[in-house]
């Protein structure tokens, strides 16, 4: 069985963390942002809450007929968004590194804009901005992987109530 939950979660994890970069390349080929497009961000929460689901309910259905615990449904999304994440964090590294690397300015450009809309002090918004200018592809890919970690780990904690073997949620009596 735990060959099982390796070969679902890379397979499922592979899957999302495919159409994530397809996603952010066709956005990206077409002019957009890929940091901030309200609709790119919508697709990738859609791709990953779908890869999540789909992953946790073919390994439940597959390997324990149905049934599965909220424990090992919250893990196997848990790792299915973990194997996305680092595919993703290493396409955002290729795409700021070699491809573009005016992804990190425009990164940095726009927390500038936010920090000024939030109406933050001057002398804040510099001392914050010197930190935002140190930021490298690495960093710029560790913090997209972690983005993505944190959104699979919230998904995974629904997709796995949804999922669990859970007699009041299927109408049966113990």
């Amino acid at each position: 069985m735990k060959n099982s939950f390796w070969e679902y979660s890379t397979k499922f994890g592979l899957l999302v963390g495919a159409a994530l970069i397809l996603a952010g390349t066709i956005f990206f080929l077409r002019g957009y942002s890929i940091n901030y497009s309200p609709t790119l961000i919508m697709v990738e929460r859609l791709l990953v809450l779908v890869g999540i689901l789909f992953g946790v309910r073919k390994y439940r259905d597959e390997i324990f007929q149905g049934k599965i615990t909220y424990g090992k449904a919250f893990k196997m999304g848990l790792v299915i968004s973990i194997n996305a994440a680092i595919l993703y964090g290493i396409f955002a590294y290729i795409l700021c590194r070699f491809i573009d690397p005016n992804i990190l300015q425009e990164t940095i450009n726009a927390s500038e804009l936010i920090l000024k809309n939030m109406n933050y002090s001057e002398a804040n918004i510099e001392y914050i901005m010197q930190m935002y200018r140190k930021i490298t592809p690495s960093i710029y890919a560790i913090s997209q992987c972690f983005s993505f970690i944190g959104l699979g780990l919230l998904l995974s904690l629904i997709v796995a109530l949804f999922s669990r073997n859970n007699p009041f949620l299927q109408g049966k009596e113990y």
